[in-house]
């Protein structure tokens, strides 16, 4: 468990120092997808949906993974709609229980969605799916949601 906290730890400030640092937005956001896909074992997509020129729906921006057919979707659809629509981190530790999700490859098992905000409105989401049942622990989620604070100041 120390092992996991160290890590989290330190791609925690990893991803703070590529996000405040120089490039652009997108540059940015890339680097810590593959930061993020790379360190960690059971994230095997991680990507940033932004709220774009349409209201109420997400766009696909940086990710590392697979590409996805769902490079827009509406607020409320799947498990990134509805993180968007009730403005909370959603865990979701087997999709296979989920009737509303929009299934991205047959090989994921679990997604965890967390918005990101911009003068109190959505913003947009870092999204991460897993090929492993029930792999995201509080230490996931407390490292994901600072990492997205840290996204925030950027959008």
């Amino acid at each position: 468990m120390e092992d996991k906290k160290a890590l989290f730890g330190e791609l925690r400030n990893e991803a703070e120092r590529l996000l405040s640092g120089p490039g652009e937005v997108a540059e940015r956001l890339q680097a810590v997808c593959d930061l993020l896909c790379l360190r960690v074992p059971h994230y095997d997509w991680v990507g940033f949906y932004l709220v774009g020129s349409e209201e109420g729906i997400l766009e696909l921006c940086p990710f590392h993974g697979k590409p996805t057919d769902h490079v827009r979707i509406p607020f409320g659809r799947g498990v990134c709609g509805r993180a968007a629509a009730a403005r909370k981190t959603i865990i979701v530790q087997d999709v296979g229980g989920e009737s509303n999700y929009l299934s991205c490859s047959p090989d994921v098992r679990a997604e965890i969605v967390i918005p990101l905000f911009r003068g109190g409105r959505i913003a947009g989401e870092l999204d991460i799916d897993s090929h492993r049942v029930s792999p995201f622990t509080a230490e996931d989620r407390e490292m994901l949601e600072a990492i997205s604070r840290a996204a925030e100041k950027i959008l």
